[in-house]
């Protein structure tokens, strides 16, 4: 009957009490801080966002006016 008897050692998982470093955090804070801004998906899918305005958190490059092409030769 050894193979149902229970094992010797544990098999359970320890449990430990988290750090509280702050530097960890800062480091992840700032690492994303200092990484470029990226482009919106929907600028580079549908070339618009509706919610560019309504606070999208990704960059939308500037849109860039095309002059008029009418000519007013009399």
């Amino acid at each position: 009957m050894a193979y149902f008897s229970r094992p010797q050692s544990s098999s359970a998982v320890k449990i430990a009490q988290p750090t509280t470093d702050d530097d960890d955090k800062a480091r992840f804070s700032q690492k994303k801080d200092s990484s470029p801004q990226r482009q919106c998906r929907n600028i580079l899918i549908y070339g618009s966002c509706r919610f560019e305005d309504k606070g999208c958190i990704y960059y939308h490059p500037p849109t860039i006016s095309q002059p008029s092409s009418t000519s007013t030769n009399v």
